[in-house]
C-alpha cells in the first residue's frame, strides 16, 4: 500500500464524517447541474463545502484528542474552584463564544 493510502487507513474512522463530507461535495462536483455553473459560482459554492469539510476535520481531531487525552484525578480552574466531573454531554454550537472571548 503507497504511504498516502496508508496513512488515510489509519485515521479513517476517527474522520469518517469528514470524508463524507469531502465524497458528497465529489458527487456535486461531478452531477450535471455543476457543469452548466460559471467560473465564479463554481469557486462559490467549493468554498462554501470546503469550509464544511474543514470544520468537521477540525471536531473530528478534537473529538479524536478528547477520546485519547489522558484524565487527571483533579482539575482546579483559573478562579481555583475545583471541577469535580466530566460532562460530555456539553456541546457548543458552532458560532458560539464563551462569556471570557473578545
Amino acid at each position: 500500500m503507497e504511504p498516502a493510502r496508508s496513512a488515510l487507513a489509519e485515521c479513517e474512522d476517527p474522520f469518517a464524517a469528514s470524508a463524507g463530507l469531502f465524497a458528497a461535495v465529489c458527487v456535486e462536483l461531478a452531477a450535471p447541474e455543476t457543469a452548466v455553473m460559471t467560473h465564479s459560482r463554481l469557486e462559490d459554492l467549493l468554498g462554501a463545502r470546503m469550509r464544511e469539510v474543514t470544520r468537521q476535520l477540525f471536531q473530528d481531531h478534537l473529538t479524536l484528542q478528547a477520546r485519547d487525552e489522558a484524565r487527571t484525578d483533579r482539575v482546579v480552574d483559573t478562579a481555583g474552584v475545583e471541577r469535580t466531573r466530566i460532562e460530555r454531554s456539553q456541546h457548543r454550537t458552532p458560532g458560539h463564544r464563551s462569556a471570557r472571548s473578545p
